[in-house]
């Protein structure tokens, strides 16, 4: 017959172990019966032996299932702690990890406020391994967000954090938690994962800006290919001030990787594979589409980004070109942005003739200006260029539209 819940709870792990092996040696299963002895420190111990690693998909689920509601809080608990461990260290192959997650994922909302904090606490304490490791595959970061969103909802609570303060309620934790990410070095490669686990989170976008902002002072630092797929997920992440934030970012970020090509080649000099033109051109048209598409999504977006180039807080130069013929595309900023591109190359086109006429103009002009007078007819003939030679080819009808508007504006 079935044995009573706790019956086993006097053996030793270890024996709770070898049992699970021979059961596997002799039947090549392992069977409910068995599994509904153990304690929460059997089931735990089982985590760490290797053998049972492909059964843990079946061992989990019916331990639970059959766990003491007295005790399987404290199960739960064993087993997650035993799992991050797991993780850390690599050997949990992929298929039973990513089943364990899921398995324990469904149990975290019974679990008591201390039982997910220790919880959430594995998890921060090794952070900064978990992040160096990430490639794509299961990892404890996954459970950050489920305890987390879960933490948040607690009104009162009297919890001791890691660093040796406490915790009144969910709020408090969260916010612990949030200061905890942000003072972890950072991998650059593991910044796109981390971006998509804190997206997870349920909590004020205003909370998350610190984040956001410690991810674009890394831009420099992130493999050129990741920032298409960053950026979406660092426009979903910004709150209004954080979006802009994000395009200037970016506008800054390409300009200096173009400036540094352009000057690579200038020189005759060997271009890094990260700046090859061709490259850096694929990733910038992926990027202003990826910008294009959260416009899409969040219209303030748009008119966030005409108001940075109206203020002269963005730079008109290749990137911010680009993403305003992009955004062009969509109707309903067809008509404005076409209109602030027309104003803003006037209004270079006036400034540039200024100081041909006057050396003083032109010193006054670089002293004024953070960078120098950008020269909208190179930047339009390199728009073209682009859009030629297939790279930014869903810009043409923008560019027609330019054309048309540029014709019919009257000369500075």
């Amino acid at each position: 017959g079935t044995a009573r819940p706790g019956a086993m709870e006097n053996v030793e792990p270890n024996a709770f172990v070898a049992a699970i092996q021979e059961a596997l040696c002799e039947r090549g299963r392992v069977e409910d019966d068995l599994v509904k002895q153990a304690d929460a420190t059997s089931i735990a111990a089982v985590m760490e032996c290797e053998e049972v690693h492909d059964h843990l998909v079946t061992v989990l689920p019916a331990a639970f299932e059959a766990a003491d509601p007295a005790h399987k809080a404290s199960l739960v608990e064993a087993v997650a702690l035993a799992l991050v461990r797991k993780l850390d260290d690599g050997t949990l192959a992929e298929a039973p990890a990513k089943k364990c997650l899921e398995t324990i994922g469904l149990e975290l909302g019974a679990l008591s406020t201390s039982h997910l904090a220790a919880i959430l606490e594995a998890v921060l304490e090794r952070l900064q391994s978990t992040l160096r490791a990430a490639n794509g595959g299961p990892h404890a970061l996954e459970l950050l967000p489920k305890c987390l969103n879960l933490l948040a909802t607690v009104e009162r609570c009297d919890v001791a954090l890691g660093d040796g303060s406490s915790a009144a309620d969910g709020a408090a934790i969260v916010a612990y938690a949030l200061k905890a990410i942000l003072a972890t070095a950072w991998p650059a490669g593991c910044m796109l994962g981390l971006a998509m686990s804190l997206r997870e989170l349920e909590v004020p976008k205003g909370q998350l800006q610190p984040l956001v902002g410690k991810m674009l002072r890394r831009l420099a630092d992130v493999e050129i290919s990741q920032l298409p797929a960053l950026t979406y997920q660092l426009l979903l992440l910004g709150d209004a001030d954080g979006k802009t934030k994000v395009l200037r970012a970016l506008n800054a970020h390409f300009d200096e990787m173009l400036a540094a090509c352009q000057s690579a080649a200038a020189k005759d000099e060997l271009v890094p594979t990260r700046l090859d033109p061709d490259h850096l051109g694929h990733v910038q048209g992926a990027v202003v589409l990826h910008i294009q598409l959260a416009v899409k999504q969040d219209q303030a977006l748009g008119l966030g980004l005409l108001r940075l180039l109206k203020s002269g807080q963005l730079r008109l130069g290749p990137f911010a070109l680009s993403l305003l013929l992009s955004l062009a595309r969509i109707k309903r900023f067809e008509e404005p942005t076409v209109s602030a591109i027309v104003s803003l190359v006037r209004s270079d086109l006036q400034l540039a003739s200024h100081c041909a006429l006057s050396p003083w103009v032109a010193s006054f002009a670089a002293l004024a200006t953070a960078c120098p007078p950008a020269k909208p007819d190179a930047l339009l003939l390199g728009a073209v260029r682009a859009s030629a030679a297939g790279g930014w080819d869903h810009l043409v009808p923008s560019l027609v539209a330019l054309a048309a508007a540029l014709l019919d504006s009257p000369p500075p």
